[in-house]
């Protein structure tokens, strides 16, 4: 077992609601793709036999076939046995024999825990309003900014109940390096149904909630037109940090993008953005680059640009002085 998973197979303490099992509890800690079910010692005896990428490991052993989000536990697998030699692939590419209905189009939530230095938590909440009578199974998968997985739950909704789960800092804030990650939920069906997940952000003062948002049914396809994702901005009484948090749900790195700030009186600015690979997840603080937003003199709208085919977005305002998380979804 790898030290980050001993690590992760510490208790969760109980607040309030039932809470969920902790990441990767004892019956899963040898598991490295949670959707097919298939071991850390069947990959690694795939390596050992010639495999030497994720297409190798995908037809040997069908891992990382169904939500890929094991992809970057099985490079870090090729890197200790490749060494130099190892190649990153910068785009997930699906089997060949791929069946886009095995793709269970994952909901994806920013995870504040600790973020800048606050004190700010998340919790939560996956409610099953009207469903068929056996309870809703899906599992939660907690990853760093960079796409790596730290942490992983089994969990299950019964129809009219809901699964509450802590991410506060007590309990992963020793994971997320800077207080922020992404928490990924994969059903174990294909249809939705009612299920819902919601997240709150609670503060000492206050706590805002809102709800997921959805990749693509088959991100290994483009759509007919690409995605705008435009979010207005509106003036303040006092100042505010402004960030935009969103995540690449494409099987296609993005790359070369930017936002773009187009305030009501005509002022304009352009934000270069890093390049994101497939579920890895980028913040922008708007403030520390628009002064004006910053100072909540200025109201306007901030685009992403060029449009891609999908991305899942929030916005996050901040008043340091109250305490208080607003949040927007795309």
């Amino acid at each position: 077992m790898s030290d980050l998973l001993r690590r992760l197979t510490r208790r969760a303490a109980a607040s309030g609601a039932a809470l969920a099992d902790p990441p990767v509890g004892a019956a899963q800690a040898d598991v490295v793709c949670h959707c097919m079910q298939v071991p850390y010692d069947v990959v690694r005896r795939a390596i050992d036999d010639g495999a030497t990428g994720i297409a190798d490991i995908q037809r040997r052993t069908k891992a990382c076939t169904r939500c890929f989000g094991c992809r970057f536990e099985l490079e870090a697998l090729l890197r200790e046995h490749l060494g130099d030699s190892f190649r990153h692939e910068a785009r997930v590419e699906p089997p060949k024999d791929y069946d886009r209905t095995r793709f269970p189009q994952p909901m994806y939530m920013p995870v504040l825990a600790g973020f800048g230095g606050y004190e700010v938590d998340t919790r939560l909440i996956v409610f099953n309003w009207e469903g068929p009578p056996e309870p809703a199974h899906f599992r939660l998968d907690l990853m760093l900014p960079t796409g790596e997985r730290v942490g992983a739950w089994r969990e299950q909704a019964a129809t009219g109940a809901s699964a509450v789960i802590d991410l506060s800092r007590e309990q992963v804030g020793g994971l997320l390096p800077g207080g922020l990650g992404l928490a990924k939920i994969v059903l174990d069906r294909a249809v939705v149904g009612s299920l819902r997940p919601y997240f709150h952000l609670q503060t000492p003062t206050s706590v805002t909630t809102t709800h997921e948002k959805k990749g693509p049914k088959n991100p290994s396809r483009h759509g007919p037109r690409s995605y705008h994702w435009i979010f207005p901005v509106g003036r303040s009484a006092q100042p505010e940090e402004v960030y935009f948090h969103f995540v690449n749900t494409q099987l296609e790195p993005m790359r070369g993008q930017r936002l773009v700030w187009q305030s009501v009186d005509g002022e304009s600015a352009e934000i270069p953005l890093p390049a994101a690979e497939f579920e890895q997840s980028v913040i922008v603080p708007l403030h520390e680059h628009v002064q004006a937003v910053g100072s909540g003199s200025a109201a306007g709208s901030v685009r992403l640009d060029p449009p891609l085919f999908k991305v899942a977005g929030f916005m996050l305002r901040h008043d340091p002085g109250r305490q208080l998380w607003r949040v927007q979804h795309l």
